[in-house]
Formats: structure tokens, sequence, C-alpha cells
């Protein structure tokens, strides 16, 4: 019996060396992307990848990381894969990125629940709390010339971090995406302002030294099929 035990762990060690191993960084952008209160991975992404990689037999080891930290990360090729991150031109030089979309999304701004601002045009000369490396701080600058308003930019190294400075007044408004807004905007008890900004596709990232194409390929596959059956848990995830 013994015998038969050891034999049973002896191949499962095997077919788990056989798994292609994966890294993927994990920053803190609920409920889309986070590590929660038992420190385990969660969210949309994790468990869309999960979904995948238990198809595709990859083995996956995530590592949680600030988003700066992330992608600095996947250009050195010390993970493989970001998820949830926004496609633009400038991106797609630094990294690759898979081909389907796998969310979209657009950037709003937040502020006090007694702040006057409402549209664009007031965000002039105020104090504009920003994630740095993230897509509003690419795109908004765009924003600002278009409507001649010179604000001054905060950059914070999360999305909690640029929701606190407001919260405790030391920025007039933080711009972060509709996801994350909507799921904590009262627990720093701030509002949502109806001004919104760049519209963004969501993708997966690979580090720019990944030389396996079937890897990227296989996540094009995957979403394709569950993009295209109403029933898969790519629309439970969504739910």
């Amino acid at each position: 019996m013994r015998i038969f035990i050891l034999l049973i762990f002896f191949l499962l060690s095997l077919y788990a060396d056989e798994l292609t191993k994966i890294k993927v960084g994990v920053y803190n952008n609920p409920p889309k992307l986070y590590v929660d209160s038992q420190h385990k991975p969660s969210g949309f992404f994790i468990d869309l990848i999960d979904h995948i990689a238990q198809k595709e037999q990859w083995k996956i080891t995530y590592v949680p990381c600030e988003w700066n930290e992330c992608l600095d990360m996947l250009q050195k090729g010390e993970i493989d894969i970001m998820p949830d991150v926004a496609y633009s031109q400038e991106r797609a030089q630094q990294f690759r990125f898979n081909n389907e979309v796998v969310l979209s999304t657009w950037s709003t701004v937040y502020t006090q629940k007694t702040s006057p601002i409402s549209s664009v045009l007031d965000l002039h000369g105020k104090k504009i709390a920003i994630l740095q490396g993230s897509i509003q701080q690419q795109q908004i600058q765009e924003t600002f010339t278009l409507f001649a308003i010179t604000p001054t930019v905060i950059l914070t190294q999360s999305f909690d971090e640029s929701f606190k400075m407001v919260q405790e007044g030391k920025a007039d408004a933080a711009i972060v995406n509709r996801y994350f807004g909507a799921l904590n905007k009262d627990r720093f008890s701030i509002k949502e302002s109806s001004i919104l900004l760049n519209p963004a596709a969501l993708k997966f990232a690979f580090s720019p030294n990944t030389p396996d194409q079937t890897l990227i390929d296989a996540i094009d596959k995957n979403l394709k099929e569950l993009k295209a059956n109403k029933s898969s848990i790519y629309y439970r995830l969504i739910d």
C-alpha cells in the first residue's frame, strides 16, 4: 500500500513538472484584480485566467506587486503576464498584447461629496490625484490640452492612495477606472462626478521576452470561445 501511495505522488510530481509554468502579476485594483484579506489573489481577471489555466494545463504562480513595479517586472521578464492592462500604442511598443479585448472601461472623476466639480472645465487649477504610470496619466493630458485647462497632477502609487487624498482634502479630485470607483467610493465617503473620460480596452499584457506565441494565442482562443457562449464563466464573472 505504501509503495502504491509513493507511486501516486511520483506520478503527480511528473505531471506537475509537465505543466507550463507561468508567473502572473497581481496589483490592487478591485474588483478586477487584487489580493484579498486572506492573502489570496482574487477578482475577475484571476478567476478568468484560473479557468483558462486549468483548461490549458498551466501552472500559475501569482506575484503581488504595485502597479509600476508590476510593469517593470513584466518589462524585465520577471513575470510573464500582467492582467488588466489598458491597451495603448505606447504600451504596445513596450509589451506584447493579446488581440481579444477582455473588458471595456473608461475613467471617472471622483470628488468630495460637497465638491461643486461637475465638468472638465471645473478641473482647471485643481489638484488631481492620478495613479502613476496608469492609462489615466497617459491620456488625461490630451483632455487638459483640448479644453485648455491646467490642473495640478499629483501622482500616486495606488488607486487607494488617490481616493484617500480626496477623502483627506489633499486633492480636489481623483481619476480612476469605473470599476474601482463604483466598488470603493462609499468606503472613502466620496462621490462620482458626471465627468467621464478616456475609454479604454483592457487586455492581457505579456513580457516582451515571451518567445512562445502559443501562450498568447491560447488566451485569445479561450476568450473568443467564452465570449461566444452567453452562459460561460466569462459572463457569470461580469454579473
